[in-house]
């Protein structure tokens, strides 16, 4: 698989250096709001940065509620960056997946804009508000806007840490908490 997508970025003139691959595994707690139950969510994204300003990546997500429910998520999406100034990015991620959780499955498309500002070259701050919904809204209620923040650390050039927080309200509302590992090859 791998042989192919160089076959692909070749074609299309790309280069292939280091840092051009990126991997990160995520695991966070969530506190439910008015009656959601709490969860247990762990992720892990593959990514690829095609230039200096878009990358793609892709993310399997999921989270466990209870013994019973559960909710699994796989997306790709297409990161675009723009440099604001020395140390302020604009950024946007649009992407499209699959749910599936114990009851249903369905497809959904998410638009997350945001910023990302680096306060020296270890520590960076970041945040965005995703907007999330099913296509079919006749049939599936997925709507949701989440807040994000969270606050970055390079251990080396290739190793991150990450500590994040968000505020999802909408069809269905936590807080959340999370921790993660990044690296770059």
């Amino acid at each position: 698989m791998k042989k192919i997508i160089l076959i692909i970025l070749l074609l299309v003139g790309k280069n292939i250096m280091a840092d051009d691959y990126y991997a990160k595994i995520s695991l966070g707690q969530q506190d439910g709001k008015d009656g959601q139950q709490d969860a247990i969510e762990g992720s892990f994204k593959l990514g690829m940065k095609l230039n200096n300003n878009f990358s793609t990546d892709i993310k399997v997500a999921h989270k466990q509620k209870d013994t019973k429910g559960f909710g699994t998520r796989i997306g790709l999406g297409i990161i675009g960056k723009v440099k604001l100034s020395d140390n302020l990015n604009a950024y946007m991620k649009v992407g499209a997946g699959n749910k599936k959780t114990n009851t249903k499955t369905f497809n959904f498309w998410a638009i997350t804009p945001g910023l990302k500002y680096k306060i020296n070259d270890k520590w960076s701050i970041k945040g965005g508000v995703r907007f999330r919904d099913a296509f079919d809204t006749d049939k599936y209620r997925d709507y949701t806007k989440t807040l994000k923040a969270g606050v970055g650390y390079k251990i080396t050039e290739s190793k991150s840490l990450s500590l994040g927080f968000k505020r999802k309200v909408g069809d269905s509302e936590y807080n959340a908490i999370g921790v993660g590992y990044g690296v770059s090859f």
